[in-house]
């Protein structure tokens, strides 16, 4: 199963958040508590979850685990940074509107869905805006990664797919990856086999369950899983197979 982490405070800003260390908003805790009663009711109770290291998504993961804990589950949560979030590169903790009228619908959409274009790399100058701006950025630095597409994001996650989760599942073990919406679309690009069109069309909405049935040779039932829970956001998830 995978879920997107509730509502972040840069979510509910409008920015794009990437490896900026936020935590869930009020809203975003409601929704973490929402996701774990909605697997209760649906008798999904995981062995294993698996999350990112940023806050977010390990503070929803958390609250799932103490929901499940209220029925007797015992859970082991597996922080893996390769289920992180995308790197926004200079448009981390930038308006995603202000950053739409400035570059036009095309750009927009190539720096938010292109498997093979990043968004331009972050900089000392985006690093002192955001510390002006007083996001926590203790992740980015000019060392290292500056950017990435969604494609670097599918390489990272289908790491965590083919050596643990898949590995889990084969087992007989219900999972339950709790991830960014960008990590969860690259993960979807590995195992939905999504192709450039599929993935500019897909969305994941936080806090909204999406279960995948799979067959022996490992192959989702339903492409783009089956939605449980939280009807009233399935518009939100946009999956267009």
């Amino acid at each position: 199963m995978l879920a997107r982490h509730g509502e972040s405070v840069a979510n509910a800003a409008g920015v794009f958040t990437g490896w900026l260390d936020v935590s869930l908003s009020a809203r975003g805790r409601v929704d973490a508590g929402h996701l774990g009663r909605t697997l209760v009711d649906a008798g999904i109770i995981p062995e294993v979850v698996y999350t990112s290291t940023l806050a977010r998504c390990s503070e929803t993961a958390a609250s799932v685990v103490g929901e499940i804990g209220r029925v007797g589950g015992g859970v082991t949560i597996e922080h893996r940074r390769d289920l992180d979030e995308r790197h926004y590169g200079s448009l981390t903790g930038r308006s995603k509107s202000q950053v739409h009228a400035e570059v036009g619908d095309t750009l927009f959409g190539e720096f938010c869905n292109s498997l093979s274009t990043p968004p331009p790399p972050l900089t000392a100058v985006d690093l002192a805006r955001l510390t002006r701006d007083r996001w926590p950025c203790d992740r980015l630095s000019t060392l290292g990664v500056l950017s990435e597409s969604l494609g670097d994001v599918v390489v990272r996650t289908r790491r965590v797919w083919e050596h643990e989760v898949r590995s889990d599942l084969e087992a007989g073990r219900t999972v339950v990856v709790v991830g960014h919406g960008n990590s969860l679309r690259a993960l979807m690009v590995t195992i939905d086999t999504l192709d450039q069109t599929e993935l500019s069309r897909c969305r994941v909405a936080t806090g909204v369950p999406l279960v995948y049935d799979f067959d022996a040779d490992m192959r989702p039932v339903v492409r783009g899983g089956r939605l449980i829970g939280g009807a009233e956001h399935a518009g939100d998830r946009g999956v267009v197979l």
